[in-house]
């Protein structure tokens, strides 16, 4: 069995709904799962999506339903700026996006999302001076 089968129990697989939360499910939160239900989302891919959105409505302080374009690229360049890492931003904003693409059907706001890419790594490459003194060396 996989760890991650371990710690996110596949929705399909029976679990205890009686769990009790301290603080009951946001109508956003409880249509975004409806929206990745029905696409039939992974559970990991719905936990990606929903720890994403829960980071960016407590860095914006209130509901993303109310997020501007302003508050898209603060978000963006406070996670750029706080160091995390160029994959886990693109993880971070696949998730905002989906919820304001599918969910609350945004589409103004999605033209703000940006990926960033992940730089190449430049292979060394030597001169001809060079690779020719290797070879000598080699035959030497």
């Amino acid at each position: 069995m996989l760890l991650v089968e371990v710690i996110l129990p596949r929705l399909t697989e029976d679990f205890p709904i009686n769990v009790q939360h301290s603080k009951p499910m946001t109508p956003l939160r409880a249509r975004m799962i409806a929206d990745m239900s029905a696409r039939n989302l992974g559970s990991a891919s719905q936990a990606s999506h929903l720890r994403a959105c829960k980071r960016f409505a407590a860095w914006l302080g209130r509901s993303p339903e109310t997020a501007t374009p302003d508050d898209l690229r603060d978000f963006q360049q406070h996670l750029i700026e706080s160091g995390t890492s160029i994959c886990t931003r693109n993880q971070t904003m696949t998730g905002v996006k989906f919820l304001l693409r599918v969910t609350l059907r945004r589409h103004d706001l999605v033209a703000e999302v940006f990926s960033l890419k992940e730089p190449v790594k430049v292979p060394l490459v030597l001169s001809r001076d060079e690779v020719k003194r290797l070879l000598l060396m080699a035959r030497a």
